[in-house]
Parts: C-alpha cells; structure tokens; sequence
C-alpha cells in the first residue's frame, strides 16, 4: 500500500505533519518540525510502500547526516518516521503494541520535565510543589552554570516542597568542568536524586568511570551528540548508570529503539525522552516494548496523567486495534 501524499496541516497543537495512503488512510502527527520534515523527506516517502519503514528511515536517515544543521534534520526525520509508524498501524490495522513486538508493561511511569531551577528558588520550588499537586510521581528539574552549591540549594527547596515520595532527576543543560565534577557529585549526593545528568564531554571520561566507581550519585548519559559509537564506548567503560534516549536526537522511535536495543545487549538501563506533543504516545508504547526501559521523560503540558502513570487509555488511540482517529491529533493506536 503506497503513501500517496505528504503535506503540512495545522492541528490543535501547532503545525503537523499530514501522511496519507492508498485505500483512504492517513495519520496526522503535531510537531514543530512538520515543514522541514516535509522539505528534506517527503520525497523519499510519496509513492513508497507504507509498512516498510525500515527502508525508509535509513534513506532519510542518511539524507539527514548531510545537512547542515544535524541536530535540525535528525529532529524532523523524528516527525516523520513517528508518522510512518501511525501509518503503517492505520493501513494494516494492526496496533502499534503488536507492531512493536508487544509489551513487558501495561503503564508507563513518567517523568515530567521542563522544570528549571531559575534565579528564584521559591518559583522553582512552586512550580515543583504544583506539579506534585497535579499527580507528578518524578519531576527533572535543569540547571544552568556551574555553580553546582547554588544548585543543591535550588534541588533542596524542590525536594522540601515534593515530599520524599516524588523521584528527582538533575539534568544540567550542558556540564560542568571536568576539574569540578567530583565536588560538584559529591554535593548533589546529599540530594536524594534518582539520577544525575549532564552533557558528557569526551575528557570527562576518565571522571565519569571514576565517579561510577567511587560516588554514590546515579550518573546518566547520552544526551548531547556523538553518535553510536560514542555511546557504546561510554557504556563499555561503564561510565553510566542508565542510557538517555532522546527520540529527537536519534531520528525517531526506529533509531532510537536500535539504540535501546544495543544497551540491552550491555545489560544497561534506558529512559527516553521525548519533546514533540504528536510523539508522546508512542513514545509511551516504545517504554512498554522495551524490557531494560523505565521512566518516560515527557513535557508537562502535553502528558495526560493517572497516578503518575500513562496508562494503556491514555497512550494514543487507547484499546482500540487499528489506526482510525479518536478525536485527537494523532491517529489512534491501539492496546
């Protein structure tokens, strides 16, 4: 079954990347990198056949390594092969869990993000507390520069106003200096934190190991470039704890899964992260298809919480088998 068309259309969420195939099915998914996803892709998607993504996302994903902003292209390789995927459910009828391979869970624990800790510590600490209020079960909370005591202070007044039952990550947007990593661990371990994040610059290596070693902080990496065989040989140094997956960065859930896969082999733990509204549930459904995969790292503002959970209703489509709309942006995939 050929796709027939590839366009860009506005959803509730903002602009979406439109897919369409023979046989009047079609899957619609928001994200902010539907008109670039359509200018680099959607040529390489029109007139080819819907289910074999596989094909498909190494072409683009190709076509990606050739452009001029990377980091740009591999986000709109995302949109479209998130798109392929609700495409090849909705023209087949077979969900996405059976198209995943199934489920090792039927719920998916979540970690909300978006929360940074600003200038104001009580701002940080509200927005963490409300959050919590809201059914938050783990939050991460970023930081900026390297005044890691100013930091501990900030993730102090974030867990006084959680309570000890909600699990706090710390992701810092780029990293520390090298030089400063084992003060700065040693400050954040009196933060009770489920893990420790940061950009992982190759000279910090040797820290990294060192401080798996010896520090009592969960460390995690992944995030910030490098590629395969960069991350292989972080994990083969046993550098991490647990692997970030970012779907974005890793062209979608196909490139992201291999990934996941290749930590599995390594008995390593994953998380992934995703940032586009129009790939949250199936980005859920990938956790649940994932044996070494736990928290979901997700925005705030577009996750549909129970308990803390997304549970199989609130993953895109809910029971249902095949890919018909239920009413949301996104074509419905089913449990």
């Amino acid at each position: 079954m050929s796709i027939t068309a590839c366009e860009c259309r506005d959803t509730s969420r903002g602009p979406g990347l439109w897919l369409a195939a023979e046989g009047g099915h079609e899957a619609t998914v928001a994200a902010a990198e539907a008109p670039l996803a359509v200018e680099l892709f959607g040529d390489f998607v029109v007139g080819e056949v819907a289910v074999e993504r596989g094909v498909l996302w190494e072409r683009m994903r190709r076509e990606a390594e050739q452009a001029e902003d990377r980091a740009a292209a591999a986000a709109a390789l995302c949109a479209m092969d998130v798109a392929l995927w609700h495409l090849a459910a909705a023209s087949t009828g077979v969900g996405l869990r059976a198209l995943l391979g199934g489920h090792w869970r039927e719920r998916v624990d979540v970690c909300l993000t978006g929360l940074e800790a600003g200038p104001s510590r009580r701002a940080t600490a509200d927005g963490a507390a409300g959050l919590a209020a809201a059914g938050a079960r783990a939050l991460e909370v970023t930081l900026e520069g390297e005044a890691y005591e100013e930091h501990t202070k900030a993730l102090k007044a974030v867990r006084e106003a959680v309570g000890p039952a909600v699990r706090l990550v710390a992701r810092h947007a780029s990293s520390y200096p090298t030089g400063d990593l084992p003060a700065a661990a040693e400050a954040l371990e009196k933060r009770d934190l489920y893990w420790f994040s940061q950009q992982w610059p190759r000279e910090a290596e040797e820290a990294a190991v060192e401080l798996g070693r010896h520090s009592a902080l969960p460390l995690a990496g992944g995030e910030g470039g490098g590629g395969a065989k960069a991350v292989l040989a972080w994990l083969r140094q046993e550098a991490w704890d647990l692997l970030l997956i970012s779907l974005e960065q890793w062209g979608g859930p196909t490139g992201a899964r291999a990934v996941a896969d290749m930590a599995h082999q390594l008995g390593v733990r994953v998380s992934f992260r995703v940032t586009q509204p129009g790939a949250v549930g199936l980005a859920g459904h990938l956790t649940c298809a994932c044996p070494n995969a736990g928290l979901l790292l997700a925005p705030a503002d577009v996750t549909d919480l129970q308990d803390g959970f997304l549970a199989a209703e609130s993953l895109v489509g809910g029971p249902g088998a095949g890919g018909e709309p239920t009413g949301q942006d996104e074509t419905g995939v089913g449990f």
